[in-house]
């Protein structure tokens, strides 16, 4: 599976413009210009898995620092700010990875 059956060309580059500065990593802008706020729950579930790289289950730390990447090769890396800021949002229970239940903090 491929970001290119979740997302458009256009809905992926709408995504990666909108974050291009660093700091802040607007979730809620990302997730709106990229189109994901809008897809269907299997869609959301299927980006999940995608940037679960390590098959844990979770999404981790060193997951979101990248997961630009997962979208556009040459897409920036997040700051450890960004990161920390993205997991508060979406690991309410401070556990230190987001579960697969919802936990993508899409709006």
């Amino acid at each position: 599976m491929a970001m290119t059956d979740i997302f458009s060309p256009a809905e992926i580059a709408s995504g990666i413009t909108a974050v291009e500065a660093v700091n802040p990593f607007d979730h809620k802008e990302f997730f709106k210009r990229s189109g994901l706020s809008s897809k269907s729950a299997e869609q959301v579930k299927l980006f999940f898995d995608m940037l679960d790289i390590n098959g844990s289950g979770f999404i981790e730390e060193t997951e979101i620092l990248i997961f630009l990447r997962n979208l556009k090769a040459d897409a920036r890396l997040m700051t450890p700010a960004e990161t920390a800021e993205f997991m508060k949002a979406g690991d309410p229970n401070n556990t230190g990875k987001i579960g697969p239940d919802g936990a993508l903090p899409l709006t």
